[in-house]
């Protein structure tokens, strides 16, 4: 009881309001979206703490296959051991790629490469990481299931070498099997680059996923990104695409080569407008996403943007978007 008083005390509260109404135009017309409501607590100690995240989503048209109206609990953990030496309990976010859009050393969050940057949903794990000097570090997670065999375990060993970050990662769970591992590296040189790779067994294959991208800023803040993604387990013929691995959740590309390309500017701190593009270098399709970001206030952000999908009958982004073209405005407050 002391403990839970001590928390109370020095409780940090925060969160945020997203409201993301879309227009999707296909054979018609099709007003969406959702309002989004997150409280998230964390306590301030330093060699100890907790935090937790309640999230409410209300979406405006309960028909559309991906909307909720829940409350979920992405995030409920308490964690004890200063930065260097730390473990973590409970519900909690894992990030474990070094790639920004397509992530292949991540067995833990579905990959969403219409949306970099999206805010992923906690898992229940154990984790602990140890910074063992200032080239060298250990972390070790089990997401723990109903048995030993079931479970997941994870580990990466880090290091820094000539300024490159340079991670080797392992994986496993012995039912159903998936045997795993990959290395990871990212540094800056004249541009910033990063790169992944992974091979891994399961009960019916081998599987192999690699990424590399690259990234510079050029004069007068004119940032320019791009990332190309391989995964052998793809088809490289699209009538040979199973499009019900997408709608399940088994899948979240078909094919066998990507590439993503951004180029955006920044003038100033509160206007950023850019463009993006995903290619599907097998079929040909492409979406296409331009944006602007702008701060209305400190804590008031506004994105406006599109999602337009170009392509024939047979190109996966034809198949899996519901709407040839998606028109959006986000408005998000801080509190």
């Amino acid at each position: 009881m002391p403990l839970l008083l001590l928390f109370l005390v020095n409780l940090d509260i925060g969160g945020y309001i997203d409201n993301r109404p879309f227009l999707g135009f296909s054979d018609s017309i099709i007003f969406s979206g959702f309002t989004r409501g997150l409280v998230d607590m964390k306590t301030d100690q330093e060699i100890y703490g907790a935090y937790a995240a309640i999230d409410l989503m209300i979406p405006f048209d309960t028909s559309i296959v991906q909307a909720r109206n829940t409350i979920e609990i992405p995030r409920l953990a308490a964690w004890v051991g200063n930065y260097n030496l730390r473990a973590t309990l409970g519900r909690q976010l894992v990030n474990w790629s070094t790639s920004r859009v397509f992530k292949c050393l991540d067995f833990f969050n579905a990959v969403n490469y219409l949306e970099p940057g999206y805010e992923r949903s906690g898992i229940n794990a154990i984790q602990a990481s140890w910074t063992f000097s200032h080239r060298g570090s250990i972390r070790l997670l089990c997401k723990p299931l109903n048995t030993f065999d079931e479970s997941f375990y994870a580990g990466r060993l880090a290091t820094n070498l000539l300024k490159n970050d340079i991670g080797i990662n392992t994986f496993y769970q012995n039912n159903p099997v998936l045997k795993a591992a990959g290395l990871d590296l990212g540094g800056e040189l004249i541009f910033g680059y990063w790169a992944e790779a992974v091979s891994w067994q399961n009960d019916s294959a081998e599987h192999f996923k690699s990424t590399i991208g690259i990234d510079y800023t050029l004069p007068l803040s004119v940032y320019l990104m791009a990332e190309y993604f391989h995964d052998a387990s793809g088809q490289s013929d699209p009538l040979q695409y199973d499009f019900t691995l997408i709608y399940d959740d088994l899948r979240s590309t078909l094919a066998r080569d990507y590439l993503y390309i951004n180029a955006g500017i920044t003038p100033n701190v509160l206007f950023r407008p850019g463009i993006s593009a995903i290619i599907n270098l097998n079929d040909r399709g492409t979406t296409l996403i331009p944006n602007i970001f702008y701060a209305l206030y400190d804590n008031v952000d506004l994105n406006v943007g599109a999602n337009i999908a170009f392509g024939d009958a047979a190109s996966e982004f034809k198949n899996i978007n519901p709407y040839d073209a998606v028109v959006y405005l986000w408005l998000k407050a801080y509190f």
